[in-house]
């Protein structure tokens, strides 16, 4: 999870849909707030290489890093 120059310092990667302008902020939080379930759409990647000035990183260059996917999901009634 790296920059595509090569910078190491994204620690978390929200992933939207097709619909959502990834560009435009209000509709990525819009889909994060509806369309996250965080017991489903949330991966942790362990031990991750991170830029070493990151105070937060222990040992040094090292961190845990998130994925939150934002799926649009169709919700199928029980009648079907």
């Amino acid at each position: 999870m790296t920059t595509t120059h090569g910078i190491a310092y994204c620690k978390i990667v929200i992933v939207v849909d097709d619909d959502i302008d990834p560009f435009d902020l209000k509709q990525v939080m819009w889909a994060l707030s509806t369309r996250f379930t965080p017991s489903k759409d949330l991966v942790v990647v362990p031990t991750a290489s991170i830029i070493s000035l990151d105070s937060s990183s222990d040992p040094p260059g090292m961190s845990h890093k998130l994925i939150l996917f934002c799926p649009y999901v169709i919700i199928q009634s029980a009648l079907f």
